[in-house]
């Protein structure tokens, strides 16, 4: 009796391997981390611009790793009236030297692969806030949850590779934004991963780990304190996934952290700083803030004519009746501010799906903006009085 041959269904077409393949996470990141290394590697090209040449080259507490713990005794510059207290900062340049002496191409490239860590880390973290126990994704819809995935990975990518974040890679000096990016997000991701841990001593210990990235972040730049407020903004406002008990815990150690900073900026031997204030009325100040916010609106869509010393008020064009004509032409980036700052706005009081995640990232938005912005003018106070 002759058996009839079965029919062999056929396999999965090319078309629903290749959903299932990009649907996996590693290929997302080595898409993220290839993309951002490519697209930065020209940098290693750079020669040391500004402050490089002291804090790659002539930088004492470089030479040496027994000097470690001696940059947490210092500010960051030894001969100058700033008062940036960045250890971490240090410790990286001294990592580099053991490796590539004083060879800038060596400490270009540092910078590129603490960029695209960043990057990863800032993804990861996204993946985590859109997905549904955040808070910040109303949605119950089962294509949300892939939206919100979409949505992490083309914000992350278009961070990684944008223009507007040249100066963390091709100046040697920028890498302080990297690493207080690369310790807070870290710290952010430890708390959440420490969340979900079931042993107890895991769970200190992970806990732990993240006071200590975060404290890092802070002595990497200051401007790390935003992602503390950030992270207090979402948990105790949105996080669904924890009680009242857990955030009063967290608003406590995000304390004990901010404390453990400040102790550690009273190493340093105080220095007489020179001030930095202006005697602006109000109406002028709103309006430079304005300016400063369509400046940096503009650049995040058209990020045309970047470079490090950037300025919205020359006190030349108002001098004279004919050189005060001259300004007019920058105020279009006081109505862009304001369209800026009405777009934010609109989006967080709009109802619908996705208006927490809006929210959010206004508040990160306005937070990055408003210290960023005193941070650049303090720099560059400092760098023309020194």
């Amino acid at each position: 009796m002759s058996q009839i041959p079965t029919k062999v269904p056929p396999g999965p077409g090319f078309r629903a391997r290749l959903i299932a393949f990009c649907g996996k996470q590693w290929p997302r990141y080595f898409f993220l981390g290839a993309i951002g290394f490519i697209i930065r590697l020209p940098a290693i090209q750079g020669g040391l611009i500004w402050d490089d040449v002291f804090l790659t080259r002539d930088n004492p507490f470089i030479k040496s790793p027994l000097l470690a713990l001696e940059a947490f005794r210092h500010y960051l510059f030894l001969d100058s009236f700033s008062g940036h207290y960045r250890p971490v900062q240090n410790l990286s340049y001294m990592l580099d030297y053991f490796f590539w002496n004083t060879d800038p191409a060596g400490f270009h490239l540092s910078n590129i692969l603490l960029h695209v860590a960043a990057g990863l880390l800032l993804y990861r973290l996204l993946t985590h806030l859109f997905g549904k126990q955040a808070g910040l994704w109303e949605s119950d819809e089962p294509r949300s949850a892939r939206v919100g995935a979409l949505a992490a990975f083309i914000i992350s990518g278009i961070w990684m590779v944008h223009p507007v974040h040249s100066a963390a890679i091709d100046y040697i000096s920028g890498r302080a934004d990297s690493l207080a990016f690369v310790f807070s997000a870290g710290a952010w991701l430890l708390v959440l991963r420490a969340r979900i841990a079931k042993a107890r001593w895991l769970k200190g210990i992970t806990y732990l780990l993240a006071a200590l990235s975060g404290v890092l972040a802070l002595c990497s730049r200051e401007i790390a304190c935003i992602w503390i407020f950030i992270f207090l903004v979402h948990t105790i406002a949105f996080a669904r996934d924890i009680g009242k008990k857990a955030k009063i815990t967290t608003i406590l150690c995000c304390a004990l952290v901010l404390g453990t900073y400040a102790e550690l900026r009273r190493l340093p031997v105080a220095r007489a700083e020179k001030g930095f204030t202006e005697n602006w009325s109000a109406p002028v100040r709103g309006t430079l803030m304005l300016r400063a916010l369509g400046d940096y609106g503009r650049l995040m869509v058209f990020p045309s004519n970047l470079h490090m010393e950037r300025t919205i008020f020359d006190p030349n064009n108002y001098r004279s009746r004919e050189s005060w004509r001259e300004s007019v032409s920058s105020e279009y980036l006081s109505i862009l501010g304001l369209i800026v700052l009405g777009t934010f706005g609109w989006g967080c009081v709009r109802r619908g799906a996705g208006q927490r995640t809006r929210i959010i990232g206004a508040t990160w938005f306005f937070a990055g903006f408003a210290v960023s912005r005193r941070d650049h003018a303090a720099e560059n106070h400092q760098r023309h009085s020194a």
